[in-house]
Parts: C-alpha cells; sequence; structure tokens
C-alpha cells in the first residue's frame, strides 16, 4: 500500500502522484512497475476503459497461460477486450510530462506487438506532448496503429487519484448531486404548498436532482 509523504488532508493530483513514484522508486525499473501498477488499476476500474477490457495482465502472466515466452521484449501489458476475445498489446512509458516521445522509445514494442494474436495496441504515457515525427511516421505506416493515452487522459479519468495514493486502491470520486436552481425551488414550494389543500399533485424534475420534502409538508412520491 502506498503511504502519502505529505498530510493526509493534501489534494493530490496525477501530476503528484507520479513525482511521489519518481521520489520513491530506487531504479528506473521500479519506477516502471509502479506505472504499470497504476496503469492496470486504471483500465480495470475507469469507467471508459472497464467497458472495454475485461481483463488486464502483465505481459508476463499473459505469456505464462498462453505457452509463450515471456521475457520482456517491449510489451508491459496484455489487456483481454471485452466481448471480442482478442488482446492489446499494452506499452507503458513513465517520463517527465514534457518529454517527448521518439522512435526508439517504442521500436522493441512495435516489433513485438506485431503478431496476429494481438489486435490493438496503445501506447500509455505520463507526458503531455506530441509525439517525434519519427514516432508518428512509424505508426502512420502500421497495419494495427497505436492508440495513445497519455497524461491528460489519465488526469480526466474518474479515479480519485489522492484516495488511491493514500490507500493503494482505485476509487471512482464523488459525482456532486445537481441542486435546483431558483425557478424549480419556487416550483418545488408551490407545490408543497398546494399539497395543503389538495390531497394529490405531480411535480416533474430532471433526473439527479436532490430534492427534500420540508418536514411541515405532506409525502412525496418520487
Amino acid at each position: 500500500m502506498l503511504q502519502s509523504v505529505n498530510s493526509d488532508n493534501e489534494h493530490v493530483t496525477l501530476r503528484s502522484l507520479l513525482e511521489y513514484y519518481r521520489q520513491k522508486a530506487k531504479s528506473p525499473r521500479e519506477l516502471g512497475t509502479l506505472f504499470e501498477n497504476l496503469v492496470m488499476d486504471y483500465l480495470t476500474h475507469d469507467p471508459l476503459q472497464k467497458q472495454e477490457y475485461e481483463k488486464v495482465q502483465t505481459y508476463y502472466e499473459w505469456a505464462k497461460e498462453h505457452d509463450e515466452d515471456g521475457t520482456d521484449i517491449g510489451i508491459d501489458l496484455v489487456a483481454t477486450i471485452r466481448d471480442e476475445g482478442g488482446y492489446a498489446a499494452i506499452q507503458c512509458k513513465c517520463y517527465d510530462a514534457s518529454h517527448i516521445i521518439k522512435k526508439e522509445d517504442i521500436d522493441s514494442f512495435i516489433a513485438a506487438s506485431g503478431k496476429k494474436i494481438f489486435t490493438r495496441r496503445i501506447l500509455i504515457d505520463s507526458t503531455e506532448t506530441d509525439w517525434s515525427n519519427n514516432v508518428e511516421l512509424t505508426c502512420e505506416g502500421q497495419e494495427i496503429r497505436p492508440q495513445r493515452i497519455n497524461l491528460f487522459d489519465l488526469e480526466n479519468s474518474q479515479i480519485d487519484w489522492g484516495t488511491y495514493k493514500k490507500q493503494g486502491q482505485a476509487v471512482l470520486k464523488e459525482k456532486p448531486k445537481r441542486k435546483l436552481l431558483d425557478h424549480q425551488k419556487e416550483a418545488l414550494e408551490k407545490v408543497c404548498e398546494g399539497l395543503q389543500e389538495a390531497d394529490r399533485g405531480k411535480l416533474i424534475t430532471a433526473c439527479g436532482m436532490d430534492i427534500q420534502s420540508p418536514s411541515n409538508s405532506s409525502t412525496l412520491i418520487y
């Protein structure tokens, strides 16, 4: 379980979490493992990604199940594609946000993920820059063009990265309840007033509204 280096009340962003990883890791390999674990949790818990993939494994685990050589040859993770039965080869790159992904950064992944068993390729990195021109040219020429998930995509996940840092668990952010606008409050008050004289009535509002019946009003059924 990851422990916070600051107070429990800090506002943790994905960027601060990744910086914590960089300080915590004793080697590039350890940093890579921390980032790969984060990516696995992202793919299996983020609502959008969870719709796409039903299982995510390290390449070693996947290779062992499929009688493949589990040697690290450029693929970090393998995801089982939901409702398709195919597999997505995934490479994870934990760089500084300003790093520009170069062709040599992905060459081994492009070569290793060219097998027919992989029907998708995904490059997941912690940068916010465009790929280098050589990377773009390399990807354009592929039969299966690699999909990219970058820092921006990870930051906009519904995962609460603060909770993730403190507890090591992927928990989704709580969505705030929708509040009534002034004209809706006025309408609710009038309905409640009307129920003081009438025995029934109807109030139609948008889904998800936070409506509470005043304690002195008649029963409201939603």
